[in-house]
């Protein structure tokens, strides 16, 4: 069982899949909360729900670099009572004391919203501006030097009849180009919500099954894996009847739809 903090529902970034939807019908850009998790709070939460059970503690929001103040309390927690760490962002905030507990800390997975390396469709998919695209290379590579594992998330928004090009170039230049990233596993994720849903899934596992010359192990249901040359690739359609993560939210913010934005754990 995974424990999953939201610890906002606020985003630098708008981007045209936001799953954010979910916290109350909120849009993303306008709960500015300032409800903090505390020490007691986050320990109070877990307990309840049985701290044994619980494997992996996940920190996502909203953008969770935007409260550098929590997800360091949620950290050292986790930490003390040794469970793994997976934080889900799109990274294109940097905060020095949040990536020093970071690296501290061993956190096992930074899993980054990375739907292209086309710097302009980058830009038009999640209205980043040019700022937000230096800072987020710079972390990456900053996570990277620093032997923190990097997970790439990526929603497939592509028309269906570029899936075959647009997953074969997004593998070249990851394990080309930015081979030095050392990345851990790339998902490509088929949306709830994709006309045509099941011939994305189909089309893309025919990709990647070529690409990696394997039949793949297909886990409960939603998660096909692979193994490239150099990183593990998964393609996810997403299940919003599983619910295999505790959610845990600040005081204030509704789930509409328990399990919307799964795709992104």
């Amino acid at each position: 069982m995974n424990a999953r903090f939201l610890i906002c529902n606020n985003c630098n970034l708008r981007c045209v899949y936001c799953h954010n939807d979910y916290q109350g019908g909120i849009d993303c850009q306008i709960n500015k909360s300032e409800i903090n998790f505390s020490k007691e709070i986050i320990y109070k939460t877990l307990k309840e729900r049985n701290l044994n059970n619980i494997n992996t503690i996940k920190i996502s929001g909203g953008e969770p670099f935007l409260k550098p103040k929590d997800v360091i309390e949620i950290i050292e927690f986790s930490s003390s009572i040794n469970k793994k760490i997976v934080i889900l962002t799109n990274a294109t905030i940097h905060n020095n004391n949040l990536f020093n507990k970071i690296i501290e800390h061993n956190v096992h997975e930074i899993r980054i919203n990375f739907p292209t390396f086309d710097i302009l469709e980058y830009k038009s998919i999640t209205k980043a501006s040019d700022e937000n695209v230096r800072i987020m290379y710079d972390n990456i590579d900053y996570f990277a030097r620093n032997n923190i594992p990097i997970l790439l998330n990526v929603v497939l928004v592509c028309h269906l009849n570029n899936i075959k090009n647009f997953i074969l170039n997004y593998v070249k230049i990851a394990t080309t180009e930015y081979k030095s990233m050392n990345f851990k596993s790339i998902r490509f994720i088929i949306n709830d919500w994709l006309p045509c849903k099941n011939d994305y899934f189909d089309k893309a596992y025919k990709v990647l099954a070529s690409l990696t010359n394997t039949s793949g192990v297909q886990r409960r249901g939603r998660i096909i894996e692979f193994n490239d040359y150099y990183i593990s690739i998964n393609l996810i359609k997403c299940d919003m009847n599983e619910k295999s993560d505790i959610y845990i939210i600040p005081p204030g913010i509704v789930l509409k739809d328990y399990i919307k934005g799964k795709a992104y754990d």
